[in-house]
């Protein structure tokens, strides 16, 4: 699965439905971000939704986007402009 937002809850709800609707099979979230305009925000909402994700055993997978350098207007970018891992690099684990 996808999934954008700005709100760490409403992201583990959605995942709580998803589990709920398929309950036998793990759940891949193959990309999903903060889409906040805040830094902060991002990265708490990045290390809410990560912790969860590690808590529970039927989310197998999952993939932070974006894996890149810093894009203008976009603060889930991994990386700085130089290709050096950021702060919310490292909070992700990288």
């Amino acid at each position: 699965m996808h999934r954008y937002g700005s709100d760490a809850n409403e992201f583990i709800g959605y995942l709580e439905q998803v589990h709920a609707q398929f309950p036998g099979y793990p759940i891949w979230v193959t990309e999903f971000a903060d889409t906040n305009p805040d830094p902060t925000a991002v990265e708490e909402f990045l290390k809410t939704t990560v912790d969860y994700m590690n808590s529970v055993s039927y989310v197998e997978r999952y993939a932070w986007f974006a894996f890149s350098r810093t894009t203008n207007g976009l603060n889930s970018n991994l990386m700085d402009v130089n290709g050096n891992i950021n702060m919310l690099g490292a909070a992700y684990g990288l």
